[in-house]
């Protein structure tokens, strides 16, 4: 073998490697954005561009030929007929939170008002248009429905407690909306291979009404401190860094999921952050 073949040899054994050890990254988008000082930088993590500089991102998938969607595990085809029963019911079962809140609070946001008041780019799951199989289309489309409902209630609620100045402080009213959202959330019937990322967002959640709590019972002073400080609480981080995670276990899960779903799972994730 010539010295040129031996060394073409080598360079498609490595790519074979890379192939087989490292799919994910060979397949992952590439995030371009520039910042304020005109500085180019490069990630396949859209969670590491600053929220400043996604409006103004580039984003693009190399045109590498796509992966195969991976088979559904069989516990979860077993679970496909009581799915979306389930969660249907359980919607129509705790359908009275969003009037009942208004009767608390008489201006509530819209999703839409929400995400601009962030402000957040929006990209809704599109179950129709979904590359994975039904039974996960379908879970998803429940749980960011319900994500949005507590991206509502996190803005309301940051924007109430960030003008306080004495009186109904909202609490309350978050309280109860939260509290439907996660009886919403723990009922959903989720795939084997979902319940991590659905109980990191749970928890994410739970960890966020907590922050909520502390502000409200808070003293003037401290009530300042906080409105300061959001993003350097302890639990905005832990609530943050538990979102992170959820995002990059859908990420690798649905691998084969159209581009337009993928942005959709980090804008629903990400409006639902605090930082």
């Amino acid at each position: 073998m010539s010295r040129s073949e031996d060394r073409f040899s080598g360079v498609l054994c490595i790519l074979m490697f890379l192939i087989v050890v490292f799919p994910q990254t060979l397949f992952a988008e590439i995030i371009k954005w520039k910042d304020d000082k005109g500085k180019t930088h490069f990630t396949d993590n859209i969670l590491k561009v600053p929220p400043q500089y996604r409006t103004g991102m580039d984003r693009s998938t190399p045109a590498y030929n796509k992966p195969k969607a991976s088979p559904i595990p069989p516990k979860a085809s077993k679970e496909k007929t009581n799915f979306r029963t389930s969660s249907r019911a359980q919607n129509k079962k705790f359908s009275g939170i969003d009037r009942g809140s208004r009767q608390v609070s008489s201006n509530v946001l819209t999703v839409e008002e929400a995400y601009k008041a962030i402000p957040h780019g929006r990209t809704p799951f599109n179950q129709r248009e979904s590359e994975v199989a039904e039974l996960d289309s379908g879970y998803l489309d429940d749980l960011f429905s319900l994500t949005d409902k507590a991206v509502v209630a996190r803005v309301q609620q940051q924007q109430t407690m960030s003008r306080y100045e004495g009186g109904d402080n909202g609490q309350g009213w978050y309280d109860e909306t939260i509290d439907g959202v996660l009886a919403r959330l723990n009922a959903l019937s989720s795939p084997e291979y979902l319940e991590e990322p659905s109980e990191l967002i749970v928890s994410a959640i739970e960890e966020q009404k907590q922050f909520f709590q502390e502000w409200a019972e808070a003293s003037d002073e401290e009530k300042a401190d906080i409105r300061e400080q959001t993003a350097r609480h302890p639990l905005v981080q832990s609530s943050h860094r538990k979102l992170i995670k959820a995002y990059k276990k859908l990420m690798s899960q649905f691998p084969e999921e159209t581009k337009h779903n993928k942005k959709a799972f980090f804008d629903h994730l990400c409006a639902l952050d605090f930082i």
